[in-house]
C-alpha cells in the first residue's frame, strides 16, 4: 500500500476511536451534569435553611413576646370563678352610686368544651341616676361579665322606699385548666378590671330619664303617646314609650299599644303606628302615623 491508503486507513481509525469514546462517555456526561445541578440545588436549600436558622432565636423571642401579650391580656378569661369579688364591686359601686343591693339569686355553674360559666341576678333600688351611674360603673369596670337582661320597674307612688327597681342579670365567664398560663402574677384574675376606664363624658341617659312624671307634649306626642326611646336586644327592638298617665311601656314591632293602633316601624328617630279607621277588609282608609322622639327629657 503506498502512503495515502495508510493516511486514509489511519484516519478511519481515529474517527471510530474517537466517536466509541463520545458513546462511552455520553452516560457517564449526562450523570455528571445531573449532579451538578442536585448539587446547586441542594446548595440553594442549604443556604436558605442557614438563614432560617440564622433568625431562629429572633423568631423564639418573638413568639415567647406574644405569648406573654396573649396571657397578660385584659380579655383573657380568668382562671377561676370570682362571685364573691364581683358581688363586694357591685355593693361598693351601689353605695357609692347613692343605690342599695336589696337581693342577689346565684344560678348554678355551667360547663362547656371551652370555658365555665356562672349567673347571677342582683336586684337594686334607687333613683334613675343612680342606677345608670351604677350600670356605667359596672360596664367600665368588670371584665370577663356580660349584663344580659335588666328590667327597671316603678314603684307604687303610695308606697314607701325608694322609687325604681332594678333587676339585673349578669353572666361571668372563668376557663380552668389551662396548662399554658404563666405565673398567677402576669394572669388575669378575677371578674373585677384591675384598670378600669373611667367614663368622663356627660350621661345623657342621665337627662332621658322615662320614668319622670311630666305631661305629654304635643310636639312628639300622638293618641296620647311620646316616644321615649329604643331598647335593643340581638336582633330585637323594642319602643319604649309612654302614654298620658305617665305609665311606661315597652313594645314590639307589630305589639297592639296603648290606646289602640299597632306598632309598625321603630327607628332612632320615630316611630310609625298603624291606625285602621274603620274596617281594612272593606277599603276603609288606614292611617299611618309617626311620632318623633321626645328629646325634652320631661
Amino acid at each position: 500500500m503506498n502512503g495515502g491508503a495508510w493516511r486514509g486507513i489511519t484516519l478511519m481509525l481515529l474517527v471510530g476511536l474517537i466517536a466509541g469514546w463520545f458513546a462511552i462517555l455520553q452516560p457517564a456526561m449526562s450523570e455528571r451534569q445531573g449532579a451538578e445541578n442536585e448539587a446547586e440545588r441542594l446548595a440553594s436549600r442549604l443556604a436558605a435553611h442557614r438563614a432560617a436558622a440564622a433568625r431562629h432565636d429572633e423568631w423564639r423571642d418573638q413568639v415567647e413576646r406574644l405569648n406573654r401579650q396573649i396571657h397578660a391580656h385584659p380579655m383573657r378569661l380568668p382562671p377561676e370563678a370570682d362571685l364573691s369579688g364581683l358581688l363586694d364591686h357591685i355593693a361598693g359601686v351601689a353605695t357609692a352610686s347613692g343605690t342599695r343591693l336589696i337581693g342577689v339569686e346565684p344560678a348554678s355553674p355551667i360547663t362547656t368544651a371551652d370555658y365555665r360559666q356562672r349567673t347571677l341576678t342582683v336586684r337594686l333600688e334607687g333613683d334613675w341616676n343612680g342606677l345608670v351611674s351604677l350600670l356605667t360603673r359596672l360596664g367600665h369596670e368588670t371584665r370577663a361579665v356580660t349584663m344580659n337582661r335588666l328590667t327597671l320597674a316603678r314603684q307604687n307612688s303610695d308606697a314607701e322606699g325608694l322609687p325604681l327597681t332594678l333587676t339585673l342579670t349578669i353572666t361571668g365567664y372563668w376557663q380552668t385548666g389551662d396548662a399554658d398560663s404563666p405565673a398567677t402574677g402576669t394572669h388575669p384574675m378575677g371578674w373585677v378590671a384591675s384598670d378600669p376606664v373611667t367614663a368622663n363624658d356627660q350621661l345623657a341617659a342621665l337627662d332621658r330619664n322615662p320614668f319622670r312624671s311630666g305631661a305629654v307634649t304635643p310636639g312628639s306626642a300622638a293618641y296620647g303617646l311620646s316616644y321615649l326611646g329604643r331598647i335593643e336586644v340581638g336582633d330585637r327592638v323594642w319602643a319604649l314609650l309612654r302614654d298620658a298617665d305617665g305609665t311606661i311601656h315597652s313594645r314590639l314591632t307589630g305589639a297592639i299599644l296603648p290606646g289602640g293602633g299597632r306598632l309598625e316601624r321603630v327607628t332612632p328617630a320615630a316611630i310609625i303606628v298603624h291606625h285602621p279607621s274603620g274596617d281594612e277588609d272593606q277599603g276603609k282608609s288606614v292611617v299611618r302615623q309617626r311620632i318623633a322622639l321626645d328629646n325634652s327629657g320631661g
